[in-house]
């Protein structure tokens, strides 16, 4: 496409991803509106597959696209990966490759499972274990969830300083992998060590909270030059619910101590670690869940 017909019409800035481009959409928004722009999201996840020249025709008419890793072959397509991305871009386009952020330290003892319909996707080992021991709620959270000597502080800041160098290992394959004059790299992985004792920067192992998803939107709005008046306010990804944040893990953090981290189950209008205990507990029970294997994933 040309200079002329890019500028015919209002700039298209096109995210392009999981969830997680979806809310850097929605807190970059009113710049991109104060600049009359277009905005388009395209969910990667979805059942519904974009086609192939649709999506081909959004990414060669975009000005801007942000977008992240994604596979050669993904979803048994040819025109999903990154590199296609790149390749039909227009030559005018600005490409934002952004990490797909995951980070354990906080959660470092859940895991992805089946999504029951009073659970989370996500789950939690020492959860699965006491349930199918027999143990109560209660004792889960005395022994497990408010113990703060479950884990030791050396074990935990172990888990952050692989959780970072896994990071720092991803930006340094996107800076290889997606050399090209139009892409810029987001990094992430230096805002990581320098907060994650001081935020809680993850509401689940692989949903950002503000902060993180802030600090990516300010990169990409320098870089363009654009107005860096974003929607602060906003959380989008805590809207999926807030996984159990165990004491050994606050302990560690230096958070004030008054500041509560309390889990949510959004669609149940669940909030408290007590009653996500709880309703975790009431879901394995009424689904006969096999906790035990579950617990071995």
């Amino acid at each position: 496409m040309s200079q002329n017909n890019m500028t015919s019409m209002k700039p298209l800035i096109l995210f392009y991803g999981n969830c997680q481009m979806h809310a850097l959409m929605q807190i970059m928004s009113p710049v991109l509106r104060a600049r009359d722009c277009d905005m388009r999201c395209v969910p990667c996840f979805l059942p519904d597959i974009i086609d192939e020249a649709e999506f081909t025709e959004l990414v060669s008419r975009a000005a801007v696209i942000v977008t992240q890793p994604i596979r050669q072959g993904y979803r048994g397509k040819s025109y999903l990966h990154t590199q296609f991305v790149i390749d039909h871009a227009d030559a005018n386009a600005r490409v934002f490759v952004c990490p797909s952020v995951h980070f354990a330290f906080y959660h470092f003892d859940s895991f992805h499972g089946p999504q029951l319909p009073n659970t989370l996707v996500y789950h939690f080992r020492a959860l699965c274990r006491a349930h199918a021991q027999g143990k109560t709620p209660a004792e889960f959270m005395a022994q497990v969830l408010r113990n703060p000597e479950w884990r030791t502080e050396a074990e935990l800041l172990e888990i952050a300083a692989d959780n970072i160098a896994e990071l720092r290992r991803r930006e340094e394959q996107m800076r290889v992998e997606f050399a090209h004059p139009s892409v810029t790299i987001v990094p992430v992985a230096d805002f990581f060590a320098q907060h994650f004792r001081h935020h809680l920067l993850m509401h689940t192992l692989n949903h950002p909270g503000k902060f993180v998803l802030q600090h990516l939107v300010t990169q990409i709005l320098t870089s363009l030059q654009y107005s860096l008046d974003v929607n602060t306010d906003i959380d989008p990804l805590s809207d999926s619910g807030q996984c159990l944040l165990y004491e050994c893990v606050r302990k560690v953090m230096r958070t004030p101590p008054d500041v509560a981290y309390d889990a949510t189950l959004p669609k149940l209008s669940v909030e408290g670690d007590e009653a996500v205990v709880e309703a975790y507990y009431a879901s394995y029970d009424q689904f006969q869940t096999d906790t035990c294997a579950l617990a071995r994933r």
